[in-house]
């Protein structure tokens, strides 16, 4: 007797961050259609008879039913892409403005790593790249959270508005020709690493780093900053490396 056995499963999304992969991912691709049809056929070997059964041809016939749908949704609607929060895009342009940096290509999503958003494979040292978050609790968008632009040219000053990217953890503009000062509006991010060498930053290290709480790496030498160390950087309760040499004031 011939028949037809349907079991369903579920396909399982795995946070990378639970392998070791780094904390911040550059997108998520979202499973459309989490449920597969397995179909198993088997045979009774006690009987070799053919049988007319109109009840096993009604079961495959919504077997093939339920197969052509889980296609056509798939085909339908495909894989979601996580993208990256719409005001954190507009913060991008404000960013890229300030800066003057050129080549990013803001008719695709920053997060996809495509069109000047990320050099696959950079040249040590020059290293540029957007990076974001797409696992992060009660959200369904991405949010920015790094953003390493190592000798690539860029000419203008740094933004101030850089607190709207809330969730950003890493500024690196190193070998640069950035100027200006260092804006103290920084200190309301969870930055982890202020890389700014190499630049023509001239000023005082803003005093209200001291409050960056979750800051491990300040390295600021090479630029033309003046006045005296903040004591404030003593409560930097977190810091592993600091190099800010300063001139006289």
């Amino acid at each position: 007797m011939k028949g037809i056995e349907i079991n369903e499963f579920r396909s399982s999304q795995v946070d990378p961050s639970e392998n070791g992969a780094p904390p911040y991912i550059s997108h998520l691709v979202r499973d459309p259609w989490p449920w597969g049809v397995v179909l198993n056929y088997f045979e009774d070997s006690r009987t070799k008879k053919k049988k007319s059964s109109g009840r096993s041809f009604v079961s495959v016939l919504v077997s093939i039913c339920i197969i052509c749908l889980n296609c056509f949704v798939a085909f339908a609607f495909g894989a979601t892409i996580a993208r990256l929060v719409d005001d954190e895009v507009k913060a991008l342009q404000e960013i890229a403005e300030s800066l003057g940096k050129k080549y990013w290509d803001f008719n695709v999503d920053p997060c996809s790593g495509k069109s000047g958003w990320m050099t696959a494979t950079p040249v040590a040292g020059a290293e540029n790249a957007v990076t974001c978050n797409c696992y992060l609790p009660n959200s369904t968008f991405c949010h920015g959270v790094s953003i390493v632009l190592k000798s690539q040219g860029v000419p203008g000053v740094l933004p101030r508005n850089l607190e709207k990217l809330p969730h950003l953890q890493e500024i690196d503009l190193s070998r640069n020709y950035i100027n200006g000062t260092i804006p103290a509006e920084w200190v309301s991010l969870p930055l982890v690493n202020i890389a700014l060498l190499g630049n023509r930053l001239s000023g005082q290290i803003p005093k209200e780093f001291g409050n960056i709480t979750t800051l491990r790496n300040l390295i600021l030498e090479a630029n033309q900053l003046s006045g005296p160390l903040p004591p404030e950087l003593g409560s930097l309760v977190n810091i592993e490396r600091m190099y800010a040499l300063v001139g006289s004031s």
